[in-house]
């Protein structure tokens, strides 16, 4: 009988917001897929710009994890990555701007 690949589970801090990274290579019993889920923590109401809902399950290569120095330092690359476009400025614009109507 083969068993589960643990779930690891670490605490990231991203421009004053907490998450929760989890990371279970070999996924289901598939030699190098890696799942990935983020949840918001603290604040509980922020957005991330890879998601709207605070939550996020992603599923990739362990090659790419690898890549970039493991789950956490992945989590925070695509962050910042997507942070950085223009649409994620422009949310994070027009969230900081008071609206009269």
């Amino acid at each position: 009988m083969k068993t589960e690949n643990p779930i690891i589970t670490e605490m990231l801090e991203w421009q004053g917001i907490t998450l929760s990274v989890s990371c279970q290579r070999g996924y289901a019993g598939m030699e190098g897929l890696t799942h990935l889920s983020i949840h918001v923590l603290e604040p509980s109401t922020s957005k991330l710009p890879i998601t709207g809902t605070g939550y996020r399950s992603h599923f990739l290569s362990e090659a790419e994890v690898a890549e970039l120095g493991g789950p956490l330092d992945y989590v925070r690359a695509w962050l910042d990555a997507e942070a950085a476009t223009p649409e994620w400025r422009a949310q994070q614009q027009t969230a900081r701007q008071m609206t009269l109507f």
